[in-house]
């Protein structure tokens, strides 16, 4: 789960706690993903300032299913 960081006027600011998929390889082909309490953020490894994709949890965990089960295969 994220990390929280305060902020100088007392609030609370996720920080997310990203880590690399298990198929990434060796030439620097990551994803990497950070878990938040409702969301999934996805990253390139190579640009972590770049562009980050939010999903819903459940749309993230939908897909996971899918290509589990083969769904996407040729």
């Amino acid at each position: 789960m994220a990390r929280v960081k305060v902020r100088e006027d007392g609030s609370a600011q996720a920080s997310p706690r990203w880590r690399k998929s298990s198929y990434s390889n060796f030439n620097g082909e990551c994803v990497e993903l950070a878990e938040l309490d409702s969301a999934v953020l996805l990253r390139d490894s190579k640009v972590p300032a770049g562009p980050v994709v939010q999903v819903a949890r459940g749309v993230a965990d939908t897909f996971v299913r899918a290509l589990r089960s083969g769904r996407f295969d040729g």
